[in-house]
């Protein structure tokens, strides 16, 4: 429907080609991270059959990180379009379209896959508000990686600090 916020499920690509994906700026990590990595692409659903959407086609030249309106066979790709049912609507989906709209062609901030992605964007057109879920999980889980280093790098100071200490 005009004005929904839709995703598509980016399935790991596996051995499969990696042509439906690739773009014109797409490297060699871009089709690592697609045969590896499992995640949601999200657009605002517009007039047509079009999608207006924050779209970088590669992880490390988010210059290039566009607002873009295209058809909807472009937006799937390889996928399956799906409404996102848990975001949290503010405001009515004419004008949901018409903020998507006023952002076309901008860089929306600058692209960064974590602070300002696809998902951030349809949040700000649904409700105001520049959030994602993925991100925030995928920062969570970064954290929790990065742990046991702090603690060990931790641990480690302080058994060098007190064995200095003891041997004084």
């Amino acid at each position: 429907m005009k004005g929904d916020v839709i995703f598509v499920y980016r399935k790991r690509l596996g051995l499969k080609p990696f042509t439906t994906r690739k773009s014109a700026h797409s490297t060699k990590i871009d089709e690592l991270i697609c045969r590896a990595c499992t995640y949601k692409h999200y657009g605002i659903e517009v007039e047509d059959g079009n999608v207006i959407h924050f779209i970088c086609d590669s992880i490390f030249l988010t210059k290039y990180g566009m607002i873009k309106k295209v058809t909807m066979d472009e937006f799937i790709k390889d996928g399956k379009k799906e409404v996102d049912t848990t975001i949290n609507y503010k405001y009515s989906r004419k004008h949901i379209v018409k903020r998507a709209y006023s952002k076309i062609d901008t860089t929306f901030g600058g692209y960064h896959p974590f602070k300002n992605n696809c998902e951030h964007f349809t949040a700000w057109c649904a409700n105001g508000f520049k959030s994602s879920n993925q991100s925030d999980f995928t920062k969570k889980a970064y954290t929790l990686i990065k742990l046991p280093r702090r603690a060990t790098k931790r641990v480690v100071v302080s058994a060098i600090t007190l064995f200095s200490i003891l041997k004084l």
